[in-house]
């Protein structure tokens, strides 16, 4: 590598000798349109094959013959023009728009950017004014419905995380996100939670750390989906790239009206309100019986069956009977009879409306030689539970600066400082949990309120018994919300500083340093007085830190090689360093003093502790070569080489290319009603090293002393010393057309992905005294199949204009393969998580990935459910896989319709397809409080189970509700609460209004206001009484539901004021 760099430097200092005949000519190439530089304009020498390339601003430098008297500017979809050099050597130019041949440039591997006409595979842009009109705490959300062949589950908790996925999953064990680059920068996206958490028992949601981009700093987002779009990115490039470039100064000229420094203000406010709660029932209250309870304290007189936490007790007829709230002195009620009433609107009157602030300010401005932009934001939300908080406070930074014609430097910076306090957790045992899994529908949440006696102990419905009123399964939620919350602290600092030198003669090199570091501080509380038969009192802390630095040198090369050929290449090297450390200490054994939170305070001087310490390094080169000929045909070909510390030294290098191609055929057809039409194909193989310490030795692990003397242990999963990356190797073609002066435009797209050494954990026979080993095993397949058009069916003169877009994106994502050993024996299946009481989430081989798997009912040949002796469904004698949470589509469709400054945008996203175990559903009509357990007269006179017996005769057995819906529901016969996961919503509502400018006389450059709506309603869907879309996690543990908080709707408002 350093002799070909040296190489090429020689070649240049031995052209500077014929510079001495040359001059340089400057200027800038603006829009008609809006006075903006236009990047990616090529200005030539005619009859030479010497040329420049506009910078982002629209800048150019090119040395020319000192007999040359013109230049000719051309780019995509605009008016070539061919002018001459005045004397001063200074040329600026102003070019507008050719509506026959408008294209764009768009933003590509490694930061490159590229005619949009020119490239081999596919790409999607968004602009950052689509996700700024209806802000998303985390941004992700906002790319839901917009952009074909991207699957995204979101979470309704306050900052919880997003997983998005790009044309299906290709790993088992590891990451099947995309990479995010910011203006270069590649982003950390880790959610670290625990494994609990992920899999829908209890824990805290934090939310993945890419929620740290403010939607306001966002110029624009450009999806890489291909393997030939991001082969250059490396092994983390191989899920596909999301880039993100950042808005930039603007140079201003001074004039009297406005100021030379432009301001941005944003101001924005909204609320939110949960919607979709599930169906109950009010007809009968808490207890496990249709009696009372005769009371101890009481003599002669009935109470509620308050130690049982679900509603199969007495009907709600107005009875005076002694409730949980008669039996703590302090309350009002206190040794009251009440009546057994009903109130309806117990889970919904908890949740308070949340408000979300959303206020931003930015200065941008400079010259031809230099530009900045200062930004700040302030996102402050309070969330839809009490003592529920989320700020966060970003400062951001982008400036430029031409040192010389020659010499230029860019830099970003950004500090973001996030903090949480009383997230609500997931899973079971949490509130959401409580409210629609196990509860009492005679509650009255009011009542609950004042959750605290004057001596501090909890007042609790879940009480232990009439003499001892504390806390049996379920606190009290408010008790949960102000005392057992948690709180949370992430800073983060990321940032790159970009060289830039013009070597002449088509030759620029570029070095760059750049940084992602964040540090993030957990506390989590259990108070004492809280339900100890689900929680021992405790504290515990959390210390994460995060950093990696990126070095890289490029040498860049363009050339028109004549008046056909162009040529556009460079070459590179790079450096990763990166580090990662977790840190976990709790209390064990209780708190010593109550409301005290330090680890000093544990009862056992036996700490809880872990600690994960990782370090990993990759050097890497990587070349790209790019041909065009005559405007319509294309060829690029890549190709990069990794050296990871994560393999084994003695076998560490792995290369991948990438070869791709587009034909532009409407530049030789001369139809008036085709603007555009290009075809494009590529291949590529991509590669995804192990995580760090799996291909080393299995180090034995330091276990208790015995008798004084140090022990240690062998790991249950074996490391691997022979491991290989990954490898997918992928294919991909499409169209892209545009017809009638860009009224009507589509791109489909066909892609085919096979990953082969995919590792996991193979499970290992128990005579090897080991539990797992790692392999490089499996083979998962992708085919994916995606639509885009776009309409414009009316246009007036007027400015009247309505567009609609549409896009659907269909992924068949198989299991080849998984493991065969020496003998030839085959590995079935291999476990990726486990749901709580029921369901696993399992790859078999020959199937669809990621299967939930459990117990199913049992069928006659006719597609009857059989029934057992006693009236109940039988169930299989083993677990079957009962479908993939994977989506079979997904898609959306917008709008929008603007006239004369008024704009009016809608957006329908939806999923066919995909499966989701519902926790929520097993134990919400198990504990008796869902609407169906008390349809009709079934809890007095039983059911009958629809099916047949066992010799084929009609079901005429009678049974108990109760019983049905514990033995006939998902904890016994998982299928009962397997569900498809399809669903329509309507997503977002925006409506804006530019004012007109004539308002302004000074000072003002413009003012919009804009209202909003999102998450606004499920017009569709098939699983009951829940969300489907719900996640509770980025990890590949999926289609798991149950205690994520209810979906909520928000409404707010925008302002946008621009000095």
């Amino acid at each position: 590598m350093r002799k070909t760099i040296t190489l090429f430097l020689s070649l240049f200092v031995l052209s500077l000798a014929a510079l001495a005949q040359e001059r340089t000519v400057t200027g800038k190439v603006i829009s008609s349109a809006d006075k903006l530089g236009i990047p990616g304009v090529s200005v030539v020498e005619p009859g030479t094959t010497n040329g420049a390339v506009t910078d982002i601003d629209g800048k150019y430098s090119i040395m020319v013959k000192s007999t040359t008297t013109q230049l000719r500017f051309s780019g995509t979809g605009l008016v070539t023009q061919t002018l001459n050099i005045p004397a001063s050597n200074s040329l600026d130019v102003t070019m507008s728009q050719d509506v026959q041949k408008i294209g764009e440039v768009v933003v590509t591997a490694l930061g490159v950017k590229r005619e949009e006409k020119s490239l081999g595979y596919s790409t999607q842009k968004v602009s950052g004014e689509e996700l700024s009109d209806a802000k998303e705490a985390n941004f992700i959300n906002s790319l839901q419905g917009r952009v074909a062949g991207v699957s995204i589950t979101g979470s309704s908790n306050l900052g919880g995380s997003s997983r998005i996925l790009l044309r299906g999953l290709r790993s088992i064990n590891f990451e099947n996100q995309p990479l995010f680059v910011v203006d270069g920068i590649p982003m950390n996206n880790e959610n670290v939670a625990t494994l609990d958490q992920a899999r829908g028992a209890l824990g805290y949601d934090y939310g993945n750390a890419i929620q740290d981009i403010n939607p306001d700093d966002i110029e624009s987002i450009n999806v890489l989906k291909g393997p030939s779009a991001t082969a250059l990115y490396g092994s983390r490039g191989s899920n596909g790239v999301i880039i993100i470039t950042t808005k930039k100064g603007v140079a201003r000229e001074k004039n009297e009206k406005y100021s030379p420094i432009g301001v941005t203000l944003n101001i924005g406010f909204g609320m939110k309100k949960i919607y979709n709660l599930p169906k109950y029932q009010n007809r009968y209250g808490g207890g496990a019986s249709p009696d009372f309870i005769e009371s101890d304290i009481h003599p002669g007189e009935y109470r509620s069956e308050f130690e049982y936490d679900g509603s199969w007790g007495p009907e709600l007829l107005g009875q005076e009977v002694y409730q949980w709230d008669s039996y703590y002195p302090s309350m009002p009620n206190y040794n009251k009879k009440t009546p057994w009433v009903a109130h309806p609107d117990n889970v919904k009157d908890f949740f308070q409306t949340g408000i979300v602030k959303n206020n931003s300010i930015a200065l941008d401005g400079g010259n031809e030689k230099s530009l900045f932009r200062l930004g700040y934001t302030n996102y402050d939300e309070k969330g839809v539970i009490p003592n529920e908080r989320l700020n966060r406070n970003i400062i951001s930074f982008n400036g430029s600066n031409k040192f010389t014609d020659r010499l230029s430097a860019d830099i970003t910076m950004n500090y973001v400082v996030s903090r949480g306090k009383g997230r609500a957790a997931t899973g079971y045992n949490s509130i959401a949990s409580n409210f629609n899994q196990w509860w009492e529908r005679q509650l009255d949440i009011h009542e609950l309120e004042d959750y605290k006696n004057p001596d501090g102990t909890q007042r609790a419905w879940n009480m232990n018994s009439e003499e001892d009123p504390s806390p049996l399964y379920w606190d009290n939620p408010y008790w949960v919300c102000y005392e057992n919350y948690e709180t949370d602290q992430r800073n983060r600092l990321y940032g790159g500083l970009n060289l830039n030198y013009d070597l002449g003669k088509g030759f620029s090199v570029i070095a760059s340093g750049k940084t992602d570091y964040y540090d993030e501080f957990r506390q989590e509380r259990v108070a004492v007085g809280s339900a100890i038969a689900t929680a021992i009192p405790s504290y515990s802390e959390n210390t994460l830190q995060f950093n990696e630095n990126n070095y890289e040198i490029m040498l860049n090369y363009k050339h028109r090689i004549s008046d056909a050929f162009d040529f556009n290449g460079f070459v590179g090297a790079n450096r990763m360093d990166q580090k990662f450390s977790n840190k976990f200490i709790a209390t064990q054994g209780g708190l010593k003093v109550p409301n005290f939170y330090s680890i000093s305070n544990s009862q056992s001087s036996e700490l809880i502790e872990s600690s994960q310490v990782r370090q990993m390094r990759k050097n890497s080169v990587f070349a790209s070569a790019s041909v065009g000929y005559k405007s319509f045909l294309y060829l690029d070909v890549t190709g990069r080489n990794d050296w990871s510390s994560t393999l084994p030294e003695d076998n560490n290098s792995y290369f991948y290319p990438s070869v791709s191609g587009s034909f532009v055929f409407s530049e030789l057809l001369d139809m008036s009603w085709l603007s555009y039409g290009k075809l494009r194909a590529g291949w590529a193989l991509t590669a995804v090293d192990p995580p760090a310490y799996r291909s080393t030795a299995t180090p034995a692990l330091i276990s208790d002393n015995f008798n004084g003397v140090p022990t240690s242990v062998l790991p249950g999963t074996f490391n691997n010393t022979t491991l290989k990356p990954e490898f997918t190797s992928g294919f991909e073609t499409g169209l892209e057309a545009k017809f009638l002066n860009q009224r009507i435009s589509m791109d489909v797209a066909y892609s085919s992905t096979l990953s082969k050494d995919v590792i996991f954990n193979v499970q290992q026979s128990s005579a090897s005294g080991i539990t797992y080993k790692i392999y490089n095993a499996a083979e998962i397949s992708n085919k994916t199949v995606e639509l885009m058009l776009n309409v414009i069916p009316v246009k007036l003169k007027n400015s009247f204009e309505w567009g609609v877009g549409f896009n659907w994106a269909k992924t068949k994502n198989m299991v080849e393969k998984l493991f065969t050993d020496e003998n030839g024996n085959e590995t079935e299946s291999v476990q990726i998580g486990t749901a709580p009481f029921s369901a696993t989430l399992q790859m078999y081989k020959g199937m669809e990935a990621s299967q939930i798997v459990g117990y199913d009912f049992v069928y006659d040949d006719k597609g009857n459910k059989i029934v057992d002796a006693d009236g109940f469904y039988k169930r299989t004698a083993t677990v079957t896989p009962l479908g993939s949470v994977l989506p079979d589509y997904t898609g959306g469709v917008s709008t929008y319709v603007t006239f004369k400054g008024i704009r009016l945008g809608g957006l329908i996203d939806f999923q066919k397809g995909g499966k989701v175990y519902s926790l929520t559903n097993v134990w919400g009509r198990y504990s008796g409080i869902f609407a169906e357990t008390a349809e009709g007269d079934i809890r007095e006179n039983g059911l009958i189970n629809e099916g047949v017996t066992e010799t084929g005769e009609a079901n005429t057995t009678v049974i108990s509700a109760v019983d049905h819906y514990f033995q006939d529901g998902g904890y016994v016969i998982t299928a009962a609460d397997v569900y498809d996961a399809s669903f329509v919503k309507l997503r977002e509502l925006t409506l804006s209004y530019e004012l007109p400018s004539s308002l302004f006389k000074k000072g003002i450059r413009g003012v919009s206001v804009g209202i909003y709506g999102r998450n606004l309603a499920i017009l569709h869907k098939n699983a009951p009484n829940i969300d489907p879309e719900s996640g509770l996690s980025t990890s590949n543990v999926q289609g798991f539901e149950g205690g994520q908080l209810p979906t909520a709707r928000t409404f707010g408002i925008n302002l946008n004021v621009r000095f």
